[in-house]
């Protein structure tokens, strides 16, 4: 025969039951075994709580949030598998909880399980202390997921407008650069033009100088053409465009940027489309794809011990013109890879790269109505492809 004591007990526990099971709140409770003496370093208290803490309850909010059928089903569970410090909320909050005497309300824990993946809570905490010692903890939690995604689609939402309002900004800032710019090219080219008129009128002018004043004028004039068209990189302006012979590109740009491949003993390699490369683009334009390209690997090969290679490729691929540029560098870093492609997105150390080489590609692809893709390659380093809608090959031009 029970006593009344007994019976009380027993009718508590009924209603607490159908109170957990009824709450629309997550119901836990930790058993801490052997109990945690709190007159010791906080770092030794946190590290043991994590370590000792089991679940012993919880109710079917709580399994169901974590993608189970029953709240039993988390029953066993040390805390340090329902929490990670990988994740600085959670260290934070248990952090917080330690110093407010196992006491804890809407502390922020985030947690991840198989088949739901993150999830994040907010908790109310209570603490069992006996005799100085942790020996249980007793909680509520509120799904929050919901709110946090939100959030963070807002948060990848504003990024997007505040690109935007920078690419925006560059481009006003080419305008204004190529507004400052072409004072001086024009001084150049003048002060260029004079030096050959001296050697029209009679003085006596070197060979070896004349010639360098031609790489000048020549040098100037593709500096004011590659201005002219930075405007139209960050706007729908489709490209002035004629017939090229992208072989003919890769071996004048390989020539352009042979003293800088040298200074960072890099060896590059061309394996030229022995049928041509024949598209319909603008010259300065995909040459700047290409420069952006083969810096970009140069970069990624600055600190690399041993051999430094990149290759440069062209090819056809049904009614496209492959250009490849690949080196045996770390790779792309980014994940997902197409980050990179991004404006503003830099894998070197902060202040050493601007991150618009790549999105400047892009933007320069998609005017020709082409396509850019990014690999890791299997040997280790990076790929860049760029497909390009063929020409055929009866008038190209490489000037």
């Amino acid at each position: 025969m029970l006593d009344a004591e007994s019976i009380a007990f027993l009718r508590i526990k009924k209603h607490f039951e159908a109170f957990m099971q009824t709450s629309m709140e997550a119901i836990f409770c930790y058993e801490v075994d052997p109990p945690i003496p709190l007159d010791q370093p906080e770092a030794d208290v946190i590290d043991q709580f994590m370590e000792r803490s089991v679940m012993v309850l919880a109710n079917d909010v709580y399994g169901k949030l974590a993608g189970f059928e029953r709240g039993s089903d988390l029953l066993g569970l040390p805390l340090n598998r329902m929490i990670s410090f990988s994740d600085p909320d959670n260290y934070e909050s248990v952090l917080d909880l330690v110093r407010n005497g196992f006491r804890a309300r809407d502390r922020l824990t985030v947690e991840e399980y198989p088949n739901v993946g993150k999830i994040y809570l907010l908790n109310n905490a209570y603490g069992v202390i006996e005799d100085d010692c942790l020996v249980g903890i007793w909680g509520t939690a509120r799904d929050i997921t919901a709110q946090k995604k939100a959030e963070q689609t807002a948060d990848e939402q504003r990024e997007v407008i505040n690109r935007m309002n920078r690419i925006d900004s560059l481009g006003e800032m080419a305008g204004s650069i190529a507004h400052e710019l072409n004072q001086p090219l024009t001084g150049i080219i003048c002060n260029s033009h004079a030096v050959k008129l001296m050697g029209e009128k009679g003085i006596v002018i070197p060979d070896e100088v004349l010639e360098i004043i031609d790489d000048i004028i020549a040098d100037v004039k593709r500096a004011d053409q590659i201005i002219a068209n930075l405007g139209a990189l960050f706007t729908a302006t489709p490209p002035d465009t004629m017939p090229l012979d992208l072989n003919m590109i890769v071996k004048e740009t390989l020539a352009l940027m042979n003293s800088q491949l040298i200074t960072h003993r890099i060896t590059a390699d061309a394996a030229l489309c022995e049928r041509g490369a024949f598209i319909l683009g603008n010259k300065i334009q995909c040459q700047q794809i290409l420069i952006n390209l083969i810096t970009n690997a140069v970069h990624a090969l600055e600190d690399q011990s041993g051999e430094k290679h990149l290759t440069v490729r062209t090819g056809r691929e049904n009614n496209r013109v492959l250009l490849q540029v690949e080196d045996n560098g770390p790779g792309f870093s980014q994940s997902p890879i197409e980050q990179a492609l991004e404006p503003l997105v830099t894998s070197r150390p902060d202040g050493s790269g601007m991150g618009m080489g790549l999105s400047i590609c892009r933007n320069i692809v998609a005017a020709h109505r082409g396509l850019i893709s990014l690999h890791n390659r299997d040997a280790g380093g990076a790929r860049v492809t760029v497909k390009f809608l063929a020409e055929k090959p009866t008038s190209y031009k490489n000037g």
